[in-house]
């Protein structure tokens, strides 16, 4: 069952088409990668998605039904590129504070504030203020407020961003536990890793959707030369190259 859906938004910036008719669906138990390069629209549709921007066509709906912004923004929990925290705060007072904004009683907002810090491995840090943290800290306590009010559908823009090996792990095994229940979608120019959880990858390039489809199928249609498939080595990089001509980096 579709939680979240993209029919055919398009976002514009005066002259400039940021997003281009993009279509796309979110269920539970899925996790859809949207891939390209930086200003492919990426984060465009994810501003669309959780109720931030307004599409100037197109619509989104949740669960079937035109969905407002109070209603995007409720159920959709979103992790930015950029690290949002208070840097004065602790840990345990940012999650909490979020929770109690919710609507939780004190008492449920401090457990679900443990369990989410337990689960990024942050539960010995509840005191330490944001800015004693690590980055690499910093950013799986990002991820602990989006997480904490346990969205149905999660939204993670480069959720690797800066993170070091051992974070890089924690955050990947989490989101595929994620994913048993809830819909997920991952933006990333750099998708290599998370490629591996993802059940649908969306290339994306100058607002547009050029492909998609599973990793193996991308690969199978748009690897390259002869188009070889993941036994050859082949990459999603390599099906972005043979899509536009140009690198995922560029």
């Amino acid at each position: 069952m579709t939680l979240l859906a993209a029919e055919a938004i398009t976002r514009r910036f005066g002259d400039l088409v940021a997003v281009d008719r993009v279509s796309l669906a979110l269920a539970p138990g899925r996790v859809v990668a949207l891939i390209g390069p930086n200003g492919a629209g990426k984060t465009s549709t994810i501003d669309v998605l959780c109720g931030t921007a307004t599409p100037d066509g197109g619509r989104v709906s949740w669960q079937g039904e035109p969905a407002t912004a109070p209603v995007l923004r409720r159920v959709v929990g979103y992790c930015p590129q950029a690290v949002e925290l208070w840097p004065r705060l602790s840990c345990a007072e940012q999650v909490t504070l979020l929770a109690r904004l919710d609507g939780r009683p004190r008492k449920e907002a401090r457990r679900r504030c443990a369990d989410v810090l337990d689960r990024l491995g942050l539960g010995g840090k509840a005191r330490a203020r944001a800015d004693t943290l690590s980055g690499g800290m910093k950013r799986r306590l990002n991820l602990a407020l989006a997480l904490v009010n346990d969205p149905p559908v999660l939204v993670l823009d480069e959720p690797e961003a800066g993170l070091d090996p051992q974070s890089r792990v924690l955050v990947r095994d989490l989101i595929a536990e994620l994913a048993n229940d809830r819909a997920i979608l991952i933006a990333s120019h750099d998708i290599a890793e998370l490629a591996l959880l993802a059940d649908e990858v969306v290339v994306l390039d100058h607002g547009r959707v050029l492909a998609a489809g599973s990793p193996d199928e991308l690969l199978a249609r748009h690897g390259g030369p002869g188009r070889p498939g993941p036994a050859t080595g082949a990459t999603l990089e390599d099906v972005f190259l043979t899509l536009t001509g140009r690198s995922l980096r560029e």
